[in-house]
């Protein structure tokens, strides 16, 4: 898997071509996605990054429910400061 994963950040370019600003990405820990995804701050992206332990695809944009786990409701607050830190 792991030859995969590298294959496919050489062939578009894992995160050396990202070159957006003001993005928030989210990554669960359990998402099969994960390993494609960001977990650590680039000198692009700074900040915007978040990696939620025991969370899986989009469970981050669902609505808040009394049940989410305090991983996700801390999560969800962060983005909260993260999008007042950009639009304001």
């Amino acid at each position: 898997m792991e030859k995969r994963i590298a294959e496919t950040n050489q062939y578009f370019g894992g995160n050396k071509h990202f070159k957006a600003t003001d993005v928030i990405l989210f990554n669960g820990s359990d998402d099969p996605w994960t390993l494609l995804g960001m977990c650590n701050s680039t000198d692009v992206i700074d900040d915007y990054i978040i990696c939620i332990e025991g969370t899986s695809h989009a469970a981050d944009i669902y609505p808040p429910r009394n049940s989410d786990s305090n991983a996700l409701k801390n999560a969800q607050y962060r983005m909260i400061q993260m999008i007042e830190d950009i639009v304001l």
